[in-house]
């Protein structure tokens, strides 16, 4: 039985993302930007994406989904990125742009865990485990990047 909210759902895709578990993961990140309002939708879909590519599998929702949030910039930069439209220069330099302490933390969290994921789905482990590293190095540990960055350097 699927769950009728969209963070149940996107939870769930999570924990299977961590676990290993990518076509479950897929599925229920689906179903979670499915449910949930398009401005939420930016985190799950961008995971999805990578965990699609693990698959072996193309993505067209991530890059036409981008344009519905507009007052982000941060999560379409991080999309963009995803298929390859901004560079890891652009991210380095967005997610070092906030005054706030806390916040720039946890996009530098962001910005290390993704780099880490295209890096290792190029096949360069060695930059990939610095980057999860990196994300690690920020101690926000209660970003979900975090997690992931730290199941993924037990996978190396």
């Amino acid at each position: 039985m699927a769950p009728k909210s969209d963070q149940v759902a996107k939870w769930i895709g999570y924990i299977h993302f961590a676990q290993g578990n990518y076509a479950a993961a897929v599925a229920a990140l689906t179903h979670g930007a499915d449910l949930g309002k398009e401005s939420d939708n930016a985190y799950p879909l961008i995971l999805r994406h990578f965990t699609l590519q693990r698959l072996g599998q193309p993505d067209n929702r991530l890059a036409t989904s981008w344009g519905r949030w507009k007052d982000d910039p941060w999560s379409q930069a991080l999309a963009k990125f995803a298929v390859g439209q901004a560079t890891e220069d652009e991210l380095e330099k967005l997610s070092s742009a906030p005054t706030d302490e806390k916040e720039r933390r946890g996009r530098q969290c962001e910005m290390h865990f993704y780099i880490g994921l295209a890096r290792l789905q190029a096949g360069d482990k060695s930059t990939a485990r610095m980057r999860f590293q990196l994300a690690l190095a920020t101690g926000i540990k209660d970003y979900t990047e975090y997690v992931h960055s730290a199941t993924e350097l037990k996978h190396l």
